[in-house]
């Protein structure tokens, strides 16, 4: 998986100089966040999907998933059925009728998690920058970290994804635009942005190799 974020936290991961002794990939606890606290990263396979978050790109690696309850929140009935759920809780009209909606979407999603022991959620983006992420094909995750009393554990380290690594960056920076739904480069992006993107094995192979890839300089 890989997870973008900006040079003052990408720089405290090895290989940088300035990495910090086991840093750990942040569980956050924004209410702005799409599906509650989490972890949130890509799949490799869509190496600079996330990349409007910042440039440096954190590879980590995730232990055997076989056992984990994945919510697929990309196929529409899932979706559906979720919003039937969340149309029966106490919580429903703090969400539509008061000056709460992030709070309470947060309390939600994670009431949603954590009734259904849901260790991934798997969704398309909601934000993006038609060069770098495609809305209707990329896939983002939300991850959940645990308690050992089995809550959703928050602004903390993670644990279960492991030996994180800085191993992209990305020449350029962004910034908000139309509600935070799109991001604007400010650089470019290149005209040959396509051709610079490195594949999968191209992330995997920088990852084990401790080298960096650097996209679109």
């Amino acid at each position: 998986m890989i997870k973008y974020t900006s040079a003052k936290f990408g720089g405290t991961y090895p290989p940088s100089p300035n990495a910090k002794a086991a840093p750990g990939l942040f569980v956050s606890p924004s209410p702005g966040f799409t599906w509650g606290d989490g972890i949130y990263a890509c799949p490799v396979a869509y190496p600079i999907s996330g990349a409007i978050y910042g440039r440096c790109g954190i590879v980590a690696e995730l232990p055997s998933t076989a056992d984990w309850r994945i919510f697929d929140a990309t196929n529409p009935l899932s979706a559906g059925l979720y919003v039937q759920w969340i149309q029966l809780q106490p919580l429903y009209p703090m969400l539509t009728l008061t000056a709460h909606g992030p709070f309470a979407n947060q309390l939600l999603r994670n009431l949603f998690r954590t009734r259904f022991n849901i260790d991934v959620v798997v969704f398309h983006p909601d934000e993006f920058h038609a060069s770098y992420t495609q809305v209707a094909s990329d896939r983002w995750l939300a991850i959940t970290e645990w308690t050992p009393g089995g809550r959703i554990a928050s602004g903390v380290p993670a644990q279960r994804p492991i030996s994180p690594r800085l191993t992209v960056i990305l020449a350029e920076e962004f910034e908000l635009k139309k509600h935070g739904i799109r991001r604007r480069a400010l650089i470019g992006p290149t005209p040959s942005i396509a051709s610079m993107v490195p594949t999968a094995t191209d992330v995997i192979n920088a990852y084990t190799a401790s080298n960096l890839l650097w996209v679109g300089a």
